[in-house]
């Protein structure tokens, strides 16, 4: 079988349950135990790939209220600086890249333009674009982590509501733009979220995702450790 074994959970892309394994990564941003999680990549379709994710009540546990990114740049102690700096410059190129992907296919004013940002998590990206575009935005998450302790008129002008795409209800072809960033990777079905936020989306909409990159020079640098696996919450990563 050429190194390939076969596996209890198929690929979730192509349903393939034969794969080699690529790596055996600790927990990500928690105090590191004894658990150890094998990544595979399929035999078929080459996705890479979690070998036996937790299931949906067991992940839990690994998105308490401590998880990082939902918290405040202050939380991450003496690289908070670093964070905030970080998070500033993400939020402007992603706002550029939201600009020039509706650019041509809006139609009408500024405040006909819908966005919807899935796992919007603290939705900064969402406040700066709604701030400089005029832009009606939404924000989509799985727990209200992100925004709930703030002051309310911190997310003021944004539509924030917990939920995901299979249960939020969402009309169709409601949104100019469906915003991914760094979600696609944590989900076990991708193929079914990308079906449903197409649905969701006007006709001559977008849709813009944003994932780890195995092929990345980091993630060779440094193997078990890069953070693009952030085990065992993110289920897939794609090259």
């Amino acid at each position: 079988m050429n190194g390939h074994t076969t596996h209890r959970v198929p690929c979730p892309l192509c349903g393939e349950v034969q794969a080699v394994r690529v790596a055996l990564t600790p927990i990500h941003l928690a105090e590191a135990g004894e658990e150890r999680f094998e990544w595979v990549r399929c035999r078929e379709c080459r996705l890479v790939r979690l070998a036996d994710p937790p299931d949906e009540e067991a992940l839990r546990q690994y998105y308490g209220p401590e998880y990082l990114p939902h918290l405040r740049p202050g939380a991450w102690g003496r690289w908070a600086p670093l964070i905030r700096f970080a998070e500033l410059n993400q939020d402007r190129s992603r706002v550029r890249l939201a600009e020039v992907t509706v650019r041509d296919g809006g139609g009408g004013g500024a405040s006909e333009i819908s966005v919807l940002d899935v796992g919007c998590g603290r939705p900064t990206f969402l406040r700066a674009l709604v701030k400089k575009t005029g832009w009606r935005g939404t924000g989509l998450d799985t727990a209200d982590t992100g925004w709930f302790h703030d002051p309310p008129d911190t997310w003021a002008g944004l539509h924030l509501r917990t939920g995901t795409l299979s249960d939020a209800q969402l009309p169709p072809d409601t949104f100019h733009l469906v915003t991914l960033w760094h979600v696609l990777e944590h989900l076990s079905n991708p193929r079914e979220a990308l079906s449903q936020a197409l649905e969701i989306t006007r006709p001559g909409g977008a849709i813009v995702v944003e994932v780890p990159d195995y092929g990345s020079i980091p993630r060779k640098l440094q193997g078990n450790s890069w953070i693009g696996f952030d085990s065992p919450r993110h289920t897939v990563v794609f090259d």
